[in-house]
């Protein structure tokens, strides 16, 4: 009976967590100048947790399962999305990011050269997988469950779209949805065509 009485507290509780991470997840349009990935600055080193199977392995031109630095990996340009699953933004963005990458892909000038990934701010494993699952995404994504990417990269809000070189020189950076995945690609194609 006790438990009864105090179940409306616990799930008061329980909804003001996730309407706060909801917010810390979502960019406010306002505040996106004051954000700490910007185009032209060069980002520190990151390590992943891993390329777990031979098809992301291979992808990446990644030697190992363990533990791989972000720059480790064989492309001339990375394009990351940095998401949450518990970001409204980044689910309805994430059809659009997929087109992004099957026109990458689809594309014999960009494929050799761009390589994609996803990175999962503040997310554990599982919750990678449901979110590869939930939106049948095809290119590899990596958790950041103990905050060390969040914390080393600064960043406070998703989604966050990046393309940098592999000196970790950032060569775009969008936050919020992608509208356009075609604008945003003729973007990509045109920093491409400057290598």
């Amino acid at each position: 009976m006790a438990f009864e009485k105090i179940r409306p507290i616990l799930f008061s509780i329980f909804m003001l967590v996730v309407v706060v991470a909801v917010v810390f997840h979502t960019v406010p349009g306002a505040k996106a100048k004051k954000l700490a990935v910007q185009t032209g600055m060069t980002l520190p080193e990151v390590t992943l947790s891993g390329a777990k199977t031979a098809g992301i392995q291979e992808y990446l031109g990644i030697e190992h399962a363990e533990p791989f630095r972000l720059f480790q990996i064989q492309a001339k340009l990375l394009l990351v999305e940095f998401y949450s699953l518990y970001c409204p933004v980044c689910q309805k963005s994430a059809p659009k990011v997929n087109k992004l990458f099957k026109y990458v892909q689809g594309n014999s000038q960009l494929k050799d050269d761009i390589k994609m990934l996803g990175i999962a701010l503040t997310n554990k494993p599982f919750e990678v997988d449901m979110y590869r699952q939930k939106f049948k995404v095809k290119f590899p994504l990596f958790p950041d469950a103990d905050k060390a990417i969040t914390d080393t990269l600064k960043i406070a809000w998703t989604p966050l779209m990046v393309l940098m070189d592999m000196e970790g020189k950032v060569l775009l950076a969008h936050y919020g949805e992608i509208k356009s995945p075609e604008e945003f690609i003729h973007k990509v194609q045109d920093i491409h065509k400057t290598l």
